[in-house]
Formats: C-alpha cells, structure tokens, sequence
C-alpha cells in the first residue's frame, strides 16, 4: 500500500469524524431551503453515495484488498471526469445552487480526485464558501492541505496523517508552532483533538510526538 493510498483513506475518515462531530464553527443553516438546481443536487448526492460505498472496507476499520483499492480509483475517475462536468457547465456549485448537502459532497469527491488541476480550480470557491459560513471551515483545510500535499508541499492545517511504525503521525507540516492558531482562526478544533478522532476511527495508537514542533 502506497504512501498516497494511505493518504487518500485518512482525508476519508477525516470527513467522516467531522460528519460525526459538529464543527466548532458551524455554517449557517437553519432548515432546508430551496435550491435553483434540484436535478444537479440529486446528482451529486447520488454521486457521493457511490463513492461512499466503494470505501466500506476503510469505513469499517479494515484495509482494503487490491481489486477493493482498484475499484475505488476507477471511481474516483470517473467521478472526476463528471466533477469537471459539471464545473464547465454550473461552474462551482454553491450552496445556493444545490445546498449544502449537495456542496459537501462535491467537496468530498473533490478530495478523492486525483486531479490537482481540478482541485485547484475549485480551492478559491471553496474558501469564499467557508468564510461566508455556508460549509465548515474543515473543508477547505482538507482541500487546501490537499492541494499543498499533491504539490509536494507541506500542509496548512494538519488534516492529513500517514502510518509510521504502526502509528498514526501526522504528515509534514508547515511551522507546527502555530499550527493550533491557524487553526483556531478558521474555526477548527485543535489538533490534538482532531488526531484522537482520527485514532479513534482507525483503531490505531497516536504517535503523539508527531504533534509537537521539533526541538532545536
């Protein structure tokens, strides 16, 4: 299993902690209200139920076989393929054009694509979507932390860890220091928490010194 399949099952479990626990910021909903684009919110939702299903093993605290992991990346392409679709046609879809439901779930087929290009397309809607409030502020950490990853860069906001030695560590990180702050300003729940989420979902021991800016 390589690095980046591990990689693509933490922003899973990520997603799915966040789901269960409310954020420390929540978006502005109260109640359902009307979308311009029902066929398209069905759609996505619909869409997000396939993806979901083909990452049961991962969801049920197993490691996947090898044709369970092939069967994740075909449909992670082809769900990127639809993805930027729909962004050509619709352009990003906002809250308003499908609601949050709807949003989140091309937020969390977005962090499964192997498309940086895509990701990268959609990165500055998903931010103006969090700042107003209208989806949680983790997911645009997740996708920005993404992004960086696919770049080979560090990430922001911590919301990918890796296996080392049979631990969950978080992945490397851009000045640890200030980690929890740059947290905090976006609305999240600070790392420690966020990674015993994590240990609690994967079963696994913490390395909790991977948390910990190193000493000079």
């Amino acid at each position: 299993m390589n690095h980046s399949r591990l990689r693509a099952l933490v922003l899973l479990t990520a997603f799915a902690c966040l789901a269960l626990v409310a954020p420390a910021q929540s978006p502005r909903t109260q109640g359902p209200r009307p979308v311009k684009n029902e066929e398209l919110r069905r759609e996505l939702l619909h869409m997000l139920e396939e993806d979901q299903a083909v990452r049961a093993p991962s969801l049920e605290g197993r490691q996947p076989t090898e044709a369970e992991f092939r069967s994740m990346r075909e449909r992670d392409e082809a769900d990127t393929k639809r993805l930027t679709e729909i962004i050509n046609k619709y352009g990003f879809p906002s809250v308003a054009l499908v609601g949050i439901d709807a949003t989140r779930a091309f937020v969390t087929m977005l962090l499964h694509s192997a498309s940086l290009e895509l990701q990268k397309r959609a990165l500055p809607h998903v931010e103006r979507a969090a700042r107003r409030r209208e989806i949680p502020p983790d997911d645009f950490a997740m996708l920005t932390d993404d992004v960086l990853a696919n770049e080979h860069k560090p990430q922001l906001y911590g919301t990918n860890f890796k296996f080392v030695g049979g631990k969950l560590a978080l992945d490397a990180t851009y000045d640890l220091a200030r980690l929890d702050e740059r947290r905090r300003k976006l609305g999240m729940r600070p790392i420690s928490e966020y990674a015993k989420l994590l240990a609690e979902m994967y079963k696994m021991p913490l390395d909790e010194s991977s948390l910990l800016p190193a000493r000079k």
